[in-house]
């Protein structure tokens, strides 16, 4: 970044943008080696694709694990952390009032939106939000009311069948579901 443009800014290996209130925007991360992250304390929005994957959909951040927030962040990109495929946990500095971290999962303070599950986390059951509406066959759950991307509807090389589904949901429940699902 240049002089001439004190808009911008680096803090070891993050990029910034700082805005005209003079709060920091994270923009992206320069170091794909980073294990950790130490965001600005000054910080309060994460971008879309700080943390990006490549052109071809790689992960570049395969080794940050942890990452703490600065308890000013008030806005997190849901593309924020695509990249890191081997993020395993999340944590949030004292007296945020907006974020709050359980056992590495990033919720919003009242507990009612999960603002990031960290990609490499091993637990393997997660306890869904009230709002979240389940499409089930006669088996088991296959996906979330309006929201795509589930493993069940994903196409394949091995796809043979494909069935089109016309339904009409509740559009604050889809929202509210696809905000907390992240």
């Amino acid at each position: 970044f240049h002089e001439e443009n004190p808009v911008y800014f680096t803090d070891g290996d993050l990029c910034y943008q700082t805005g005209a209130d003079g709060s920091h925007t994270l923009l992206f991360c320069q170091n794909r080696m980073l294990g950790e992250a130490l965001i600005h304390e000054d910080t309060t929005a994460i971008a879309p694709h700080a943390f990006m994957r490549d052109e071809d959909g790689k992960p570049l951040f395969s080794r940050l694990k942890t990452l703490t927030l600065p308890a000013g962040v008030k806005d997190i990109a849901t593309t924020a952390f695509e990249g890191c495929d081997k993020l395993q946990s999340m944590a949030v500095a004292a007296g945020s009032d907006t974020f709050t971290a359980v056992d590495g999962v990033l919720f919003s303070k009242d507990m009612r939106r999960l603002a990031v599950y960290p990609q490499d986390k091993k637990d393997k059951e997660y306890t869904l939000p009230e709002t979240a509406l389940m499409i089930c066959d006669e088996n088991k759950p296959t996906g979330f009311a309006g929201i795509m991307g589930g493993e069940e509807s994903e196409i394949t090389e091995n796809t043979k069948t494909i069935l089109f589904e016309c339904a009409a949901f509740d559009r604050t429940s889809i929202r509210l579901t696809s905000r907390a699902l992240g």
